[in-house]
């Protein structure tokens, strides 16, 4: 059975989907329960099914395995009556749609929030889906019986598990949320717990990673652990994950050797596909040299130009790379390094911090570079313009067809940008699709764009994003009206000089003539 299931974030729905929810609410405790089973039937039929108000969360899990299926059955005070003649639809629905709603319901970004501790409490907020969730599959379980049922019986409602600042007195619920995963691959994110005041020892996290790293189906685990963890992976070399294919480490304190322990024994899996390594785990390249060639994905959080240049030629077989703070010390680069590296199979290029990115660019051979994302225009330490000839010679050496860029610069004054991006558009990425500006753009730069006339730059572009607009909205509203290619467009306007009382309306005019998604935030 086939099912489209999307959520409607205050825009018409998308007409190829079969189900349409609104936003996941944010539930206080006190009322999760009923809530939870009447917001999620009203987003489907506006019908409510019975509900019955929470038990004690003490009694939500069985203490031990002879009492798992013991559930226990929730009391209704004397003051509910359900309608006995009438119902609810909901409960008639074929159990692939309700799981398929339910798995949106739970894994959608729409149920997280920053502060996932004011919508759940206890165990319920430190084992959950994911980082930021504001409700769990327990909450459904306990709505009714037949409800109960379908998320008891669905592994992949509880295929995805983040273990939040856990303790002792959550394994109850960590040990019964595995039992349900059976063979279904799981998705681990494990943020180690504070210690105490006056604990010495952290005697819980060892346990919990105990549990889960063991797991069969593992697929993808995240790890946040303190340096009173480093120990544990002393003198282990054995895959611990089989079926592992991506991991992420932040090792806060942890030695080189510590991390790169840790990082051989993750990569020792034979599926393994991607790795990331938070700024935290310092310098752990050099451990394990012959392991770069297997994977796809890389992302760094720190690493030298000149470690870079060491480890990029055994990189054969990467499709993407992302490096967030990139140490550029020209000084220790030699005339090995003029020679071009070839990376056949690299797609997507992205850079956080740096001072200047032209070394790098000038060694780069990339034949298939597609997208490419830079957080600091071509480098702090250098003048507007200086790397876009880089950028230029890099496109031509290599052949490459640039489809999607991100570019994000400070302080940079519009009538360089839009000269710089003129001559981008012509020699660089004529045959661009996906384009998005962090920096402030106004009328110059959004006039640019527009089609019409002499002007036919870009004429590929479907996407586009401007997340600091001071244009007016005429200028605006032309510029999306000339390119009728233009499916996807979120600007965000940050100067209410030229804002008038009428435009919201002008923006929601322009939004429903169009097809495809329009966000325009005032």
């Amino acid at each position: 059975m086939s099912l489209h299931v999307g959520w409607n974030y205050s825009a018409p729905a998308n007409e190829c989907h079969d189900v349409v929810m609104q936003d996941a609410p944010c539930w206080r405790p006190s009322s999760s329960l009923l809530r939870a089973g009447r917001q999620l039937s009203d987003w489907i039929l506006g019908i409510s099914p019975p509900v019955s108000p929470p038990t004690p969360y003490t009694r939500f899990l069985p203490l031990s395995k002879e009492h798992e299926c013991a559930w226990p059955e929730p009391r209704i005070p004397s003051t509910f009556h359900a309608p006995p003649h009438h119902p609810s639809y909901i409960q008639s629905l074929p159990q692939e749609l309700l799981e398929e709603i339910f798995r949106e319901y739970i894994h959608s970004p729409s149920a997280s929030s920053l502060s996932s501790g004011r919508s759940l409490t206890g165990s319920y907020q430190r084992i959950v889906s994911h980082l930021g969730a504001n409700t769990t599959p327990m909450l459904l379980a306990h709505v009714c019986p037949s409800w109960r049922a379908v998320v008891l019986s669905y592994p992949a409602l509880w295929s995805r598990l983040c273990v939040f600042h856990a303790h002792a007195a959550d394994f109850p619920l960590l040990e019964f949320w595995l039992a349900r995963i059976s063979n279904s691959p799981l998705d681990l994110t494990i943020v180690q717990r504070y210690k105490r005041v006056g604990e010495l020892v952290d005697h819980d996290t060892p346990q919990i990673l105990a549990m889960t790293l063991r797991h069969p189906s593992l697929r993808s685990v995240s790890l946040q652990l303190d340096v009173d963890m480093e120990h544990l992976f002393e003198g282990t070399t054995d895959s611990i994950a089989p079926s592992l294919e991506q991991f992420q480490l932040n090792l806060m304190n942890w030695s080189p050797e510590g991390c790169g322990v840790l990082s051989q024994i993750l990569l020792a899996s034979p599926t393994l596909h991607t790795a990331r390594w938070g700024s935290t785990c310092g310098e752990i390249y050099g451990h394990f040299d012959t392991l770069w060639s297997t994977l796809s994905t890389i992302e760094l959080g720190h690493i030298g130009l000149s470690d870079l240049f060491t480890h990029l030629p055994q990189m054969l077989a990467l499709q993407s790379l992302r490096i967030d703070d990139l140490d550029i010390d020209c000084s220790a680069l030699g005339s090995e390094h003029l020679a071009p590296i070839n990376l056949p199979h690299l797609t997507t290029l992205s850079f956080g911090f740096y001072s200047n990115l032209c070394p790098l660019l000038d060694s780069l051979l990339l034949p298939s570079l597609t997208n490419l994302s830079l957080g600091h225009g071509f480098g702090l330490g250098i003048p507007e313009g200086r790397g876009w000839p880089s950028l230029e010679k890099l496109v031509e050496r290599s052949h490459c067809r640039l489809l999607s860029f991100d570019w994000s610069r400070r302080r940079m004054e519009e009538d360089v940008m839009v000269r710089l991006f003129n001559h981008a558009s012509d020699h660089i990425f004529p045959e661009l699709e996906y384009l998005r500006i962090c920096s402030p753009v106004g009328d110059q730069f959004v006039s640019a764009l527009t089609l019409g006339g002499d002007s036919a730059r870009l004429p590929c572009l479907t996407s586009l994003a401007l997340r600091s607009c001071r244009a007016r909205d005429a200028t605006l509203i032309s510029m999306v009206l000339s390119r009728p290619l233009l499916q996807d467009l979120h600007v965000k306007i940050k100067c209410s000089l030229y804002t008038t009382e009428s435009s919201s309306a002008q923006y929601q005019q322009l939004t429903a003539c169009r097809p495809g998604r329009f966000f325009i935030e005032l």
